[in-house]
């Protein structure tokens, strides 16, 4: 925590917690397959939710996003190639967003570039990878200053990621999650650890029923991240969404 209060992070171990976005209307989801694959699931979790625009797109990177690419001046792009007229562009991305009201976005990226990295925890790529989370969390505060952003990392997987190399074991993914850790530090956003959500550890994956594979979330798993209390929280949740949820 720091000095001021600029800086929200969220520890599920330690649980720090401070005032975010209560009576948040309307939620954008940005980022990856983490977020694309979400829908608009968060506003059958999150009571006081007006509204869910998603524009995640699965396989997309941050160096994607920090590149807010856009299908009129990069049509040969990944992100146009694969989802259409949607891109890689923040500023369209916040465009679909109400102007007025209170607005909360949840950014999922990381995932990709680490991955296909093979999950490599070379210093370089680490840092290339921190610099590109922050520039799309700068363009985002640049466009609407009043704009919550909340970013989480990811759960520790259900298993080995069986389509590359070195992502096998179940703390794969925390030399990542301590990226966006960092990247919301320097950004003075808000970060939520969501690594234990489904049960894994560094020691033990988290439980399959919550995967549809070892790295993507179920309907089930959707649930798990969306109403954990510290989550909740964050996105401005009315406390009323955690009665009786059963995931």
């Amino acid at each position: 925590m720091f000095p001021g209060g600029q800086c929200v992070i969220v520890d599920l171990p330690d649980q720090l917690r401070k005032p975010s976005v209560a009576g948040s209307k309307e939620a954008l989801l940005l980022g990856d397959s983490w977020a694309a694959y979400a829908g608009t699931s968060l506003k059958d979790h999150c009571a006081g939710l007006a509204a869910v625009v998603n524009r995640g797109l699965a396989g997309t990177t941050a160096a994607d996003w920090a590149a807010n690419l856009d299908c009129a001046t990069a049509p040969q792009s990944f992100c146009c190639q694969h989802a259409g007229e949607a891109s890689c562009s923040v500023s369209q991305a916040v465009g679909l967003l109400p102007s007025d009201g209170s607005r909360v976005v949840w950014v999922s990226l990381g995932g990709n570039d680490y991955i296909l990295s093979h999950c490599s925890t070379d210093t370089a790529s680490l840092d290339k990878l921190q610099q590109d989370i922050e520039k799309v969390i700068r363009d985002l505060q640049w466009l609407a200053p009043k704009l919550h952003v909340v970013v989480t990392g990811y759960a520790a997987p259900s298993g080995p990621l069986y389509w590359t190399t070195g992502c096998d074991s179940p703390e794969a993914l925390h030399p990542l999650n301590e990226v966006v850790r960092r990247a919301a530090i320097a950004q003075n956003v808000t970060f939520v650890n969501v690594s234990r959500i489904a049960g894994g550890s560094s020691t033990v994956h988290s439980q399959p029923e919550f995967y549809k594979d070892p790295i993507h979330l179920n309907s089930r798993g959707y649930c798990k991240l969306w109403t954990d209390p510290v989550l909740q929280e964050a996105m401005g949740c009315s406390a009323s969404a955690l009665r009786g949820a059963s995931c």
